[in-house]
């Protein structure tokens, strides 16, 4: 979208004039070159439209006059004493300038936010679930804005790239922790396979019941409040239930040996949940 217009006009008394308009975006305002004729050469002329127009510097002769006018929804952004033959131009360009000032502060805007995320991710010694959401949330509001028609898409396209490196370094950050988590969920599996173990043996050794339901349940009880990953959570629980069912079985078969029920006992006593 161009922010720069080059036309022929009429200054107050008629006289034939070229004209340059410059939007200033970050004034809000509309900046406005009148060139008398006699200075409006056809060379000059070709350096406005093929240089100037197109965002590059130019060197404006002597004679011409600068004037400012403020970027209005509601008045032209040129004054009464200058007219051109294709008014629609103008306002078309108003029109449009409007979206571009929009587009550049919206842009600022996100810019300065976006940064201020950036600055707590380099910070972080780990990654954080409330600094994961926050970059989410702003890049939502920035889709909202592009689906608004509210951002150029070259904004749109910057701030889309700043925010894809910043959610990666995230994620780099969240491996990591993940890593670590399961390197310590491994650690705290071998703890309790272990301690399982030595309980198997009791059992395999015939040593007394009672002492070894005790031992499981403080596992259990352990278990939960351990932090596991779901694949090392789900094994220990499975080997710790099979020890209790084992455990069980053995009680049972010392009933029977003895002649009674145990399964009061059991019941009151031994049953795990």
């Amino acid at each position: 979208m161009k922010t720069r217009l080059v036309m022929w006009g009429q200054d107050s008394q008629d006289k034939k004039v070229l004209l340059a308009l410059g939007l200033n975006e970050k004034e809000n305002k509309v900046d406005i070159f009148v060139f008398p004729e006699e200075i409006a050469t056809e060379e000059f002329y070709n350096i406005l439209m093929n240089q100037w127009r197109n965002g590059e510097e130019a060197s404006f002769p002597d004679g011409h006059e600068h004037m400012e006018r403020p970027l209005s929804v509601s008045e032209s952004i040129l004054p009464d004493s200058l007219k051109v033959d294709r008014s629609d131009v103008i306002i078309r360009a108003q029109a449009e300038w409007h979206f571009v000032v929009l587009s550049s502060k919206l842009n600022e805007s996100y810019k300065e936010e976006i940064d201020i995320i950036k600055d707590k991710i380099h910070r972080l010694d780990q990654f954080e679930h409330g600094v994961w959401e926050e970059l989410k949330t702003f890049w939502e509001k920035v889709q909202g804005q592009v689906r608004e028609k509210n951002l150029f898409r070259d904004h749109a396209d910057e701030l889309k790239e700043t925010t894809n490196e910043l959610f990666a370094k995230l994620k780099e950050k969240r491996k990591k922790l993940d890593d670590e988590f399961k390197e310590k969920s491994k650690e705290f599996v071998d703890e309790f396979m272990e301690e399982l173990d030595e309980i198997k043996k009791k059992l395999e050794d015939g040593l007394g019941l009672k002492p070894i339901f005790d031992d499981l349940k403080k596992l259990q009880k352990k278990l939960r409040d351990t932090a596991f990953t779901k694949e090392h959570r789900r094994a220990v629980w499975q080997r710790i239930d099979n020890l209790f069912k084992e455990a069980k079985g053995k009680r049972g078969d010392q009933d029977q040996r003895s002649g009674g029920s145990g399964y009061d006992r059991v019941k009151s006593c031994l049953l795990y949940t």
